[in-house]
């Protein structure tokens, strides 16, 4: 349900999103969830892990054949490295990357990736970023929710399950 959700929540939170940055493919299930959606005219996905690339034809039955979507533009790269580099600007940024702990993870949470953000995101963009609670102390979610929210001031809270919550930022 996070996947679909990490999907349409931040694509029904704004008025008409035309360009999403996907920051993780996973499943595929976010992103066949955003070029589904009729506004959304492109969807570009950095994924770090070539080998998640690859999967994606056991999960093609699931996701629509995703990577064959012409709305689709798919690299693999560090989603930092992604943000820093593109030329383009979008209504969207939605970051689902893996627990911050994990190597190559860890500069997905942080201040100077958000403000990064902030500067490709368009007039009235918002951030949306996955995190999962489990294995996590109170200390760290804390932390996480301070950082975000010090670069997206106005923003919303969701949780989508026991272990899941999206966090929605904008910076007006």
């Amino acid at each position: 349900a996070h996947q679909v959700l990490l999907g349409l929540l931040p694509v029904s939170l704004h008025p008409n999103p035309k360009k999403v940055a996907l920051i993780g493919l996973g499943s595929g299930v976010t992103t066949a969830t955003l070029v589904d959606t009729d506004s959304v005219e492109e969807v570009e996905c950095s994924e770090l892990e070539p080998a998640i690339v690859e999967v994606q034809e056991y999960f093609a039955p699931y996701t629509e054949h995703v990577l064959k979507n012409p709305k689709l533009h798919m690299s693999v790269t560090d989603g930092r490295t992604f943000i820093l580099g593109s030329p383009k600007k979008y209504d969207l940024i939605i970051s689902q990357p893996s627990n911050p702990w994990i190597a190559g993870i860890g500069n997905l949470y942080t201040e100077d990736f958000y403000k990064a953000c902030v500067e490709q995101l368009e007039p009235n963009g918002l951030m949306c970023q996955w995190f999962q609670l489990y294995s996590v102390s109170e200390y760290d979610l804390r932390l996480v929710l301070n950082t975000f929210y010090s670069v997206f001031p106005e923003g919303l809270v969701f949780q989508t399950g026991p272990g899941d919550v999206l966090l929605v930022g904008a910076h007006h």
